[in-house]
């Protein structure tokens, strides 16, 4: 199964819809678009604004299709799950910068996640990630809380 998420951000993501709709039909797609207009068309796929149980849909999801917004792509990434990156882009209203598309091709160079460029197909890219392994994504946060704690405490050496 794909899960395509649009993110929460209120502006609105247009191409994501027409990715969406490239997708073969053999693919089973879940989709949750948020504040964006629903432009979907393709046959047999499960549309939400918002899902209650986001986490349960990316844990039994084989593919990841989303914004470039880190919380999507790490909700993947924690889970082991294969995640494609699609970054909304300022030029097209679809956000206020273009820190998205810094975020993904930073993951993408490092092999975690594939960053969908706006000329690609996206089937042939579904065969490509299908056939990828990408390296697992490591959080440093919990070492990142204990040097928080050690400055705080005066305990810091560098």
């Amino acid at each position: 199964m794909i899960f395509v998420t649009y993110g929460t951000q209120p502006h609105n993501f247009e191409y994501l819809g027409t990715v969406v709709n490239a997708i073969d039909s053999k693919y089973q797609v879940s989709v949750q678009i948020g504040e964006s207009q629903n432009n979907i068309t393709r046959a047999a796929t499960s549309v939400a604004d918002y899902l209650d149980n986001f986490d349960q849909i990316v844990e039994q999801s084989d593919i990841i299709i989303t914004h470039g917004g880190v919380g999507s792509i790490m909700a993947g990434l924690k889970l082991g799950k294969k995640v494609i990156a699609v970054s909304r882009l300022a030029k097209y209203g679809e956000h206020v910068d273009d820190h998205q598309l810094e975020v993904t091709t930073k993951l993408a160079s490092q092999g975690h996640i594939y960053h969908l460029e706006r000329d690609q197909d996206i089937n042939n890219v579904l065969a490509e990630v299908l056939a990828t392994e990408f390296k697992p994504y490591a959080s440093n946060t919990k070492n990142f809380v204990e040097n928080i704690e050690k400055i705080l405490l005066g305990e810091y050496n560098d």
